[in-house]
């Protein structure tokens, strides 16, 4: 069949690849403010003088955190429209999460921050891929999946690279940069969101026709 090139349909192939564009955006963001805690969570924690069995129960039950929200919210997560919510609510997690980790709340604290690993990882990978996989065109899915894999590596390599500086400069207080990093990804979401939402991109019955 032929493909439609009316300007309406242009444009709304132009909206779908900027939404898609400031998703994968989002979700690096988000994935890369993990950078500073997978560097140096367990060398600030045994500075603070924890156990290595605190300090496992630690990662043990961001790990527990994943696994549970996977299990839970799963099934859930299947329309475009909630995966960018699952991506801006991760984005919102890692933003409290990486702010209050820059308090140096202690043991009690970082073991309840812990429980928003679930969130800050867990919803933004499970958003992302529900986003991507409503948004992309059939043809282009597994391309962009390359995209977002090749974006979130570059944004965790260079994000860990300035955690570093970061910790020697400010100890606990270079999370809160990673907690910016948060707030980038739930607002760049949002943006996705609300790019996808606007009249120009809904047609015959409420969703836009787009070219495979």
């Amino acid at each position: 069949l032929p493909v439609d090139t009316s300007p309406a349909i242009a444009h709304a192939v132009r909206r779908q690849r900027g939404a898609l564009l400031t998703l994968v955006m989002a979700a690096a963001s988000v994935q890369a403010s993990h950078a500073m805690i997978y560097a140096f969570g367990t060398l600030h924690w045994r500075g603070q003088g924890l156990s290595g069995n605190a300090i496992g129960l630690l990662w043990s039950l961001g790990v527990l955190a994943e696994i549970v929200l996977f299990a839970r919210l799963g099934p859930f997560v299947g329309t475009v429209g909630r995966g960018l919510a699952c991506v801006a609510l991760g984005g919102g997690a890692a933003l409290v999460r990486f702010a209050l980790m820059g308090l140096d709340p202690g043991f009690a604290g970082t073991l309840a921050l812990q429980l928003l690993h679930g969130l800050s990882f867990g919803a933004t990978h499970l958003g992302t891929i529900a986003a991507i996989t409503g948004l992309a065109p059939r043809g282009a899915r597994a391309r962009w999946q390359g995209i977002l894999t090749a974006c979130n590596a570059g944004a965790m390599a260079a994000a860990t690279m300035a955690t570093g500086p970061l910790y020697g400069a400010f100890g606990a207080g270079g999370y809160f940069a990673m907690a910016g990093l948060g707030a980038l990804g739930m607002l760049l979401a949002l943006l996705a969101a609300r790019r996808i939402s606007q009249p120009q991109s809904r047609e015959e019955g409420g969703e836009t026709v787009l070219p495979s």
